[in-house]
């Protein structure tokens, strides 16, 4: 592919011509050169010298979503190719967040990995929004999510569930009301939960506790707002984790209450905090399986695919005790 392409994308990212050589290992004046020449050739100035830091102009742009265009056309040709080799073999690139690859998918991967030695994984972690706009650039073949997708644009297979609960410190004093519904780590690991969502205790019941909430950037944070709006609360968090096995170890070490995947609790077992259901629809989040329906689909990711569905059906009890 033409250099001057590499060189829109680079200053896209960098704004700056000296970083731009930088990263493509040339001289200042050969990057300055090929733009001028290429401006020159169409007419039009591809980025915008004037504006610090240096942005692409509307034809820089153009330029810009041609060449990702282009280089996914190129990726999916080498995946296909690699398709007509005899075997199983290939990469799945996955995406997923903090949570997603550090408590479902290393056995899924291992599991998988022994059933196809040939084919290898490269994966990616990043906020729940920056996978999906991996997913949408064709950088990666697949990720799980438990937000709201077009099905127009993306195809959706059911992984699994989990359920949000307020994690509360051991040490803290509850009303003598509250304690009937605390949940410890046995009831977890048996998956007795003991009473139903609806009859858990309203969320108002606890205002009187420090909270803990992801930072802003985390899908679960805005679950959790929607909790307080629904109930007409208002919530001033003491803290703003970015991830939430970080959140969980604050709230165990007594800093205050916080909101933790039921999955991620039977894990990692806390010592010193119970846990309460919530009377929210929305604590129960289904995770699905996510790939784009504009992208080829190499056959190692379909093998991959296949292996998901397999599991969530043996897991099928607890997804439809969360999901149903």
């Amino acid at each position: 592919m033409e250099k001057i392409f590499y060189i829109i994308d680079a200053i896209n990212t960098t704004h700056s011509i000296t970083e731009t050589a930088g990263i493509l290992h040339l001289t200042v004046p050969a990057v300055s050169m090929a733009l001028k020449k290429e401006e020159e050739l169409i007419g039009f100035n591809l980025v915008d010298r004037q504006a610090k830091p240096m942005v692409l102009t509307e034809a820089g742009a153009v330029y810009l979503r041609y060449f990702h265009k282009t280089r996914m056309l190129g990726d999916d040709l080498k995946r296909e190719l690699m398709d007509l080799q005899e075997g199983d073999s290939g990469i799945i690139r996955l995406g997923g967040t903090q949570y997603i690859n550090s408590f479902y998918l290393p056995s899924v991967m291992s599991e998988f990995s022994r059933m196809y030695p040939g084919i290898k994984f490269d994966l990616k972690e990043d906020s729940a929004d920056n996978i999906r706009q991996l997913l949408e650039s064709g950088d990666i073949d697949l990720c799980i999510s438990s937000a709201p997708y077009d099905e127009d644009k993306y195809e959706g297979h059911l992984a699994f569930c989990d359920e949000i609960l307020l994690a509360i410190p051991k040490s803290i004093k509850l009303k003598d009301k509250l304690r009937k519904f605390a949940l410890t780590n046995k009831d977890l690991k048996k998956g007795v939960y003991g009473y139903k969502q609806g009859k858990a205790p309203a969320l108002s019941e606890f205002m009187e506790l420090n909270f803990m909430l992801l930072s802003e950037k985390n899908d679960l944070y805005r679950r959790c707002m929607k909790f307080f709006k629904s109930d007409n609360l208002k919530v001033n968090p003491i803290l703003k984790p970015d991830q939430m096995v970080t959140a969980c170890y604050l709230a165990d070490a007594g800093l205050g209450a916080t909101f933790v995947s039921d999955r991620l609790l039977r894990k990692i077992q806390p010592a010193n905090l119970v846990y309460f259901r919530l009377n929210q629809k929305n604590s129960i989040r289904e995770f699905r399986v996510l790939l784009s329906k504009k992208h080829y689909r190499s056959r190692a990711t379909q093998l991959f695919i296949e292996k998901l569905q397999s599991l969530s059906s043996a897991d099928s009890n607890d997804n439809k005790k969360l999901c149903s």
